[in-house]
């Protein structure tokens, strides 16, 4: 018998199960698992990014979950210190991976208005992180941007939604050519580039 022996539908004909068993056959336990391992080997090449493709095995950039914000608050919470701890863990354990922190408002003010609230968010999260990081991120991994109140996540109908879209979110990255900006649709405001 066969270590590994597949199933065979049984819908399947006669003359498929006779062409299976002939191939199983030619094969033979080793080279059954010989093709099982350049399955294997072929997926997992399949499954690496650029990223991991330039600079040797580079894990997956994490993801940590938004931080809210009240109407016009610009200051993490007290509640946001986990997240603080989390962002900055990730950055010292990984000195190649950068973080840009983006600011969302809900659509209560003016688009202007809230381009500039969603950078102050943004901006007061990265000094909490790099407070918190106590010199073991170099500042110039952590980058700021806005996105106002383009595309929210809630409805700024309702109290929920307008709490939905007040937060700052982490996009870790790893650094190539591609521009920062031309990662997202427009409106936004990214620092530096």
């Amino acid at each position: 018998m066969h270590p590994i022996a597949p199933t065979v539908p049984k819908h399947s004909t006669r003359s498929h199960r006779r062409a299976l068993g002939l191939a199983l056959g030619l094969l033979g336990p080793l080279g059954m698992l010989g093709m099982l391992g350049m399955l294997v080997s072929l997926s997992a090449c399949a499954g690496k990014s650029s990223a991991g493709k330039s600079g040797g095995s580079q894990s997956p950039p994490p993801a940590l979950e938004a931080v809210h914000y009240d109407t016009d608050a610009t200051k993490p919470s007290f509640e946001d210190k986990p997240a603080v701890a989390q962002a900055a863990t990730e950055l010292e354990q990984n000195p190649a991976l950068h973080l840009l922190l983006i600011g969302r408002t809900d659509s209560r003010g003016d688009a202007n208005s809230n381009m500039q609230l969603g950078i102050q968010r943004a901006h007061e999260f990265r000094q909490v992180l790099l407070k918190r990081a106590a010199g073991k991120v170099d500042a110039s991994r952590v980058h700021v941007g806005s996105r106002g109140q383009a595309e929210p996540t809630g409805s700024n109908d309702t109290e929920d939604g307008r709490d939905s879209n007040r937060r700052v979110e982490f996009h870790f990255y790893y650094p190539d050519v591609t521009p920062l900006k031309s990662r997202f649709p427009p409106p936004i405001i990214i620092e530096g580039e």
